[in-house]
């Protein structure tokens, strides 16, 4: 049996669109452990943005908002655990579980799962920890049968390691992260641990989605249901990392730390020209063509900054900005509408407030503050001028701060417009480059 039959197959992980953030039932948050005999000493906290910020123990029967589901299986939590039911007599690969929202880094630290119900009932059927930016970069460990596989989608051959082990020998799987190199892990306690394999870091390590997967690559004669439990359960707790710590010049292919979002009907295109980000999209009614974080950022005592480059200011109803996504469904725009600076909060029920600066016309740089539990809106004309505050929003309550995803954005408000497509361009440079 080839290892290629447990990667994910069709199932394409679709860039960020949801507004949620992580916190939400089912999540816990890790508590501090002493380091294992295995790991490297210290008592450092783990880095920023890392992958302890994502502990579930499947304990409230309710899927927590931090996941996304993929595949065609049922996924159930219930009883204390994830419950991942294999189609019955049905031949082919199918296969389904979940996978995080945001993106995090594996870098210097873990990802530890535990197989309850193991995918031993039939050699067809398998369970899998991964972890990657898609399907195509995507690093697994899964055990099948009596077999256990160590795989990397991105190598041209896949397969790094192949063993037989029985269900208690595997009943923890973990992905690890230590000077330049990836392990693979197995442990019947979640504690000591044997190597299956290790191979050298992945260019994806600081932006993957955790993904939990399970199914089968054959038909059989009836259901195969594999448990997992304790997500990273005795992983020291991290942070999100500052929102200035994120910091892009434009200055080679779209990083891992961004991806394109749009409203499905209309091709939007972000590219690199010239050392600028350039969004365009074609349409005739409402559209926009975004560029996301995949991960979240703490904005709390920090900030986020571009310069607009180019905007389309002769269309009217075209707007050009800054996007922060908000806990709570929220999210808040602060760009050129026209040549005016406007501030526009849509609450979670979708309902927006807009506000106008027409004193700030002109100014093509843009920076959002946090401060006091607030924002702050500030703007210039050139990157070699000082920020002055053009404006604050009313009182949004808890804005959760801690917790923000960022963007950019070119899109058309209004209704059908035009005879004929409308082509919006902007250009976007400086990220964070104070």
């Amino acid at each position: 049996m080839r290892v290629e039959r447990h990667r994910l197959g069709a199932r394409t992980l679709a860039p960020l669109a949801g507004l949620v953030l992580m916190t939400g039932c089912g999540l816990i948050a890790a508590q501090c452990q002493p380091p294992r005999p295995d790991q490297p000493p210290g008592d450092a906290p783990p880095p920023c943005g890392s992958v302890n910020l994502f502990a579930d123990n499947f304990e409230d029967d309710l899927i927590a908002r931090g996941w996304n589901q993929h595949g065609v299986l049922q996924v159930v939590e219930q009883g204390g655990q994830l419950e991942i039911y294999p189609l019955d007599d049905v031949p082919g690969e199918n296969q389904g579980g979940l996978y995080s929202k945001a993106s995090m880094s594996l870098r210097d630290t873990s990802l530890v799962v535990e197989l309850v119900w193991p995918a031993s009932a039939h050699d067809a059927a398998f369970a899998c920890l991964q972890f990657g930016p898609d399907e195509q970069r995507l690093v697994s460990i899964c055990q099948a049968g009596e077999r256990l596989f160590a795989t990397n989608a991105a190598e041209t051959d896949p397969n790094l390691a192949e063993i037989d082990i029985s269900a208690e020998d595997s009943r923890f799987l973990q992905l690890r992260e230590a000077g330049g190199l990836l392990f693979f892990e197995t442990s019947r306690d979640g504690a000591s641990w044997e190597q299956l394999a290790q191979h050298p870091t992945p260019g994806f390590v600081d932006y993957g989605q955790i993904v939990l997967t399970a199914g089968t690559s054959a038909e059989v004669t009836g259901p195969a249901t594999v448990a997992f439990d304790n997500l990273n359960r005795d992983l020291a707790p991290a942070t999100w990392c500052p929102s200035s710590q994120l910091r892009d010049e434009f200055d080679g292919p779209l990083s891992l730390a961004w991806k394109v979002q749009t409203d499905g009907h209309n091709p939007c295109s972000a590219l690199i020209v010239e050392g600028q980000l350039q969004l365009s999209v074609e349409a005739d009614q409402r559209y926009y063509c975004t560029v996301a974080s995949t991960a979240r950022y703490s904005l709390g005592g920090d900030s986020v900054s571009i310069c607009i480059d180019e905007a389309p200011t002769h269309v009217p109803e075209a707007f050009t900005g800054m996007l922060l996504w908000l806990p709570g469904d929220r999210s808040v725009a602060f760009g050129r509408l026209l040549d005016d600076l406007w501030m526009v909060v849509k609450d979670a029920q979708g309902l927006e407030d807009y506000t106008s600066y027409t004193a700030a016309a002109g100014r093509a740089c843009l920076r959002v503050r946090g401060a006091h539990g607030g924002l702050r809106f500030e703007a210039r004309a050139t990157a070699a001028q000082r920020w002055e505050e053009v404006g604050a929003p009313e009182d949004l309550g808890d804005l959760g701060l801690d917790e923000v995803r960022v963007g950019f954005t070119v899109n058309h408000w209004g209704p059908s417009c035009c005879d004929s497509p409308l082509s919006l361009v902007a250009r976007f440079d400086h990220y964070n480059q104070e």
